[in-house]
């Protein structure tokens, strides 16, 4: 047997092990672990807080119409936390969104 053939031997042996324990262990997983019904419940009623984040510079001209929208959306209004992140505007956004 030539030096090539062993060292071609010794490259399928190891890419079978390289590919094949991780192939092995997750099937085992999947048998062991995966099919568990685990409980969990679905509640169509659940409606989580949602916090929206509006970042602004110099914003005057769209951020009454981007308040109005975000308020707009079809989600309750008591869920909803509107944070208006403002990097020091000169055009009067500030005002606007405090009205």
């Amino acid at each position: 047997m030539s030096v090539v053939n062993v060292l071609t031997l010794l490259a399928l042996a190891l890419a079978l092990t390289h590919f094949s324990f991780p192939l092995l262990y997750y099937l085992y997983l999947r048998s062991r672990w995966l099919n568990k019904p685990w409980d969990i419940k679905k509640d169509p009623s659940y409606r989580p807080r949602v916090t929206i984040i509006v970042p602004t510079y110099n914003e005057a001209g769209l951020i009454e119409s981007k308040l109005d929208n975000t308020f707009e959306q079809d989600y309750p209004k008591d869920l909803i936390s509107i944070i208006v992140v403002d990097s020091a505007s000169t055009d009067g956004t500030i005002d606007i969104i405090k009205k």
